[in-house]
């Protein structure tokens, strides 16, 4: 039987999403986890993978298990993960789900706040960026990356993917009191993707950067886009089916 498992956490004191040998991952802990539960061995395969450091208020994963899901599968499992990892549902799913290849959009938001003065609550969950950022040039830059686009030159440089164009259906600058957010959904997202964004964006609105979003887009050139913003404020907010 296969099921479909949502999943929150705090990505800070993790190495990504993906399991790698002696590091301390997401994967790792809920398989772990589900071994100990379910006496079985079973792969959780995620919508995609985070990076170090990155949280998620929805990851969407799958696995396959014969044994049925009682009721109290979640508040077993959650009693036995780390407190930054908990699982919020499992549900049967199709034998044709695959939590990767079936997500039709995903949605992710970078938090930043505006201050010369680091807030240390803040420095959680968000990027501190000095009182000289342009919020309207961070707005009008945002907007330019909605629709299709090769996506290279916000890519990492040692990403194996050939295809690299990306359709983005919306890209807003949100606020909450003190903390502002890119909030960007799309169909996909490469390597890096949105923390190159951001930090590209952020470069322009500082005035650090004299080429404009499109300029960059088109010139499918990592090089000329800026810094990979820290993964401190980067967020997989929600993965639509």
């Amino acid at each position: 039987m296969k099921y479909i498992i949502e999943i929150s956490y705090d990505g800070r004191n993790y190495s990504g999403w993906q399991v790698q040998p002696n590091k301390n991952t997401i994967q790792k802990n809920i398989e772990d986890v589900l071994f100990q539960v379910l006496k079985e061995r079973v792969e959780v395969v995620a919508s995609g993978r985070t990076d170090a450091g990155v949280s998620a208020i929805k990851q969407v994963a799958h696995f396959e298990t014969e044994q049925e899901i009682t009721n109290h599968f979640v508040s077993y499992c959650n009693h036995l993960l780390p407190e930054d990892i908990r699982i919020l549902s499992v549900n049967k799913a199709e034998n044709s789900f695959n939590a990767r290849y079936c997500a039709k959009r995903k949605t992710y938001r970078y938090n930043f706040y505006i201050s010369n003065i680091n807030i240390p609550v803040y420095d959680y969950f968000a990027l501190k960026l000095p009182t000289t950022v342009n919020l309207e040039i961070v707005k009008k830059e945002l907007s330019k990356i909605v629709g299709e686009h090769d996506f290279s030159a916000f890519c990492a440089a040692n990403t194996e993917v050939k295809n690299k164009t990306r359709i983005i259906y919306s890209a807003e600058l949100l606020k909450c009191g003190d903390i502002y957010c890119l909030e960007i959904c799309g169909n996909g997202f490469l390597y890096n993707m949105v923390r190159i964004i951001a930090g590209t964006i952020f470069d322009i609105a500082r005035g650090k950067l004299k080429l404009d979003i499109n300029e960059i887009i088109k010139s499918l050139d990592r090089s000329k886009a800026g810094k990979t913003a820290s993964s401190v404020g980067l967020l997989l907010y929600n993965v639509e089916y």
